[in-house]
């Protein structure tokens, strides 16, 4: 099969295109940042003025501004998705996999909900509002010569994007003591692990017929994991937790709140639609981390 990449030197892609080769497929890259060669990567002005000369079978669109995109710059993020399906008919591709985000349905919450595909999107930050429109240009064509599938991501396990959580689970890893408080006990996160990533890719891979349509998926690791365990399981060591007094004081300051609620809120995504749909079993996220120490 042959699958064009966009965002072919971002962090999904490095470990995705590899995976997607070993297993026979050729890869027609398209990125800002490698050097166009004609035969296999391509510039994104290739793609506009439709200069790749290639039949795909398959449009893996991976590449993204990042998950701090102001509201000034949203519509470049929407462009990438326009140029995408205006360059597809030219180069014969009918069938598209889009990586939106989990963002779409809001942000973390005090308060515990599990979002599924049936949940009414209500973004609160500029990159998922960018999402949920890329998400929108690709519906409307659903009943074109398209078929879709969007997958709906949490956070990536393990991947440093810049984030409080990711500079603390960083922290972590070096072994490094942590003082927190008694909400990261209870609260509850759902990333997604690059392992659970190339799973669903092989199966689709596997059964191109599944493509089909217009299709939104969940795509995260089984079962959320609480703030704690997930420090825990990455650096080995237990968390010295401040006592309760002291954390009802501080997530009562409103400017404190609003920070620490990117640490300790909730934000749980249930995959069960995936995973009843394909029929794979996707790992846990404290299964995976369990993984890692034992290699």
């Amino acid at each position: 099969m042959i699958i064009a990449v966009t965002g072919s030197n971002g962090a999904i892609a490095k470990k995705l295109i590899p995976f997607l080769e070993s297993c026979g497929h050729e890869i027609i890259k398209i990125s800002t940042s490698l050097t166009p060669n004609s035969q296999s990567t391509f510039s994104y002005q290739a793609l506009q003025s439709q200069n790749i000369l290639k039949k795909v079978d398959l449009f893996l669109h991976l590449a993204s501004f990042n998950s701090n995109l102001r509201k000034d710059t949203m519509e470049e993020e929407v462009n990438l998705t326009r140029i995408v399906l205006t360059s597809m008919p030219a180069m014969q591709c009918s069938k598209l996999i889009f990586f939106s985000s989990c963002k779409v349905y809001g942000d973390n919450d005090a308060n515990l909900v599990s979002y599924d595909e049936t949940h009414p999107a209500n973004p609160a930050c500029s990159y998922g509002k960018a999402k949920l429109a890329c998400e929108s240009l690709i519906a409307d064509q659903a009943n074109s010569n398209l078929r879709s599938i969007i997958f709906r991501l949490p956070p990536i396990l393990n991947e440093s994007n810049g984030s409080n959580l990711a500079k603390l689970m960083m922290f972590a890893k070096k072994k490094n003591p942590i003082l927190s408080f008694a909400e990261g006990e209870t609260n509850q996160r759902s990333f997604i692990s690059f392992n659970n990533i190339e799973l669903v890719m092989k199966y689709i891979l596997d059964n191109p017929s599944f493509i089909q349509d217009f299709q939104v998926f969940n795509l995260a690791d089984d079962s959320s994991i609480s703030l704690h365990d997930l420090l825990r399981a990455l650096s080995g060591k237990d968390i010295y937790i401040a006592p309760k007094m002291i954390s009802r004081l501080v997530f009562r300051v409103p400017f404190l709140k609003k920070f620490l609620l990117k640490l300790y809120g909730n934000f749980v995504i249930d995959n069960s639609k995936l995973q009843n749909e394909m029929d794979v079993k996707l790992a846990s996220t404290r299964q995976l981390l369990a993984n890692e120490e034992t290699t």
